[in-house]
């Protein structure tokens, strides 16, 4: 599996992820997925991304990855990124540094999906999540 390979799943899961296509972002996940954001408990599975993206959106209007940069390791079939999020609000932009972490089956599907942000401008505590 070469680095590139993983790089462009990362890039096109955030190219989706800020489309209107949002439905077909389940298709990078593994059915099993890991899922964590910020300091909350790990869950699993598609309806955990979804539930996540709709707490987010509670939250913003519009959320919007500025991808900075991709880490990879292909032994270890994991890429890191860089990110820049901007919350879109109806009181203004909030832009917050977040790394992700992403891990990969042979298949290119995502097993672990792991975001680090601190969201605490937002008046949110992720660890009910």
């Amino acid at each position: 599996m070469p680095h590139t390979e993983l790089k462009r799943v990362v890039e096109r899961l955030y190219a989706t992820l800020d489309s209107a296509d949002r439905p077909s972002v389940g298709r990078f996940f593994h059915p099993d997925v890991e899922v964590r954001f910020g300091n909350s408990a790990a869950a699993h599975g598609p309806q955990a991304l979804l539930r996540i993206g709709g707490r987010l959106r509670r939250f913003a209007t519009e959320l919007v990855h500025d991808l900075r940069q991709v880490f990879v390791d292909v032994e270890a079939r994991t890429a890191i990124a860089e990110i820049d999020m901007t919350y879109r609000q109806a009181s203004g932009d909030l832009r917050v540094p977040a790394t992700s972490v992403f891990r990969f089956d042979d298949d290119l599907l995502i097993t672990h999906y792991h975001v680090y942000i601190d969201v605490s401008a937002l008046g949110v505590d992720t660890a009910t999540w």
